[in-house]
């Protein structure tokens, strides 16, 4: 790992975004899998918030924006948040529940672009 530590209050933070369409009959199934496990998994894990985005009046209605602050590049080499609040077979369960709730995920590490930004508050 690169071993970079980064705080959430940090305005030039690294955040983890993912981009994830979920299967219209799965909607539902989505929703109760993150807020009965992975939630609470990622606050035992110390993880400090996390945003989520859904499509409002226009664009994808299953697609949903998580945005979540990255302590250190050193996650990666752990496998992440989740990895290290859920035992092994527990994790592959809620892995294999995600891919059967979504058609689609995308995961990036981002960082504020302040030269593209106005009116930046944080």
């Amino acid at each position: 790992g690169l071993g970079v530590s980064v705080s959430a209050q940090d305005s030039d933070s690294w955040m983890r975004v993912d981009t994830v369409r979920i299967r219209p009959d799965k909607l539902d199934d989505f929703v109760e899998l993150y807020q009965d496990v992975i939630n609470p998994a990622l606050r035992r894990a110390g993880v400090p918030w996390r945003s989520a985005w859904e499509t409002g009046e226009f664009g994808e209605t299953y697609q949903r924006l998580f945005v979540t602050p990255m302590a250190s590049f050193n996650e990666l080499d752990r496998g992440g948040p989740l990895a290290r609040s859920l035992e092994p077979r527990q994790l592959g369960r809620v892995l294999s529940r995600l891919r059967e709730h979504t058609t689609h995920a995308r995961a990036m590490r981002s960082s504020i672009a302040r030269t593209l930004a106005w009116n930046l508050r944080m």
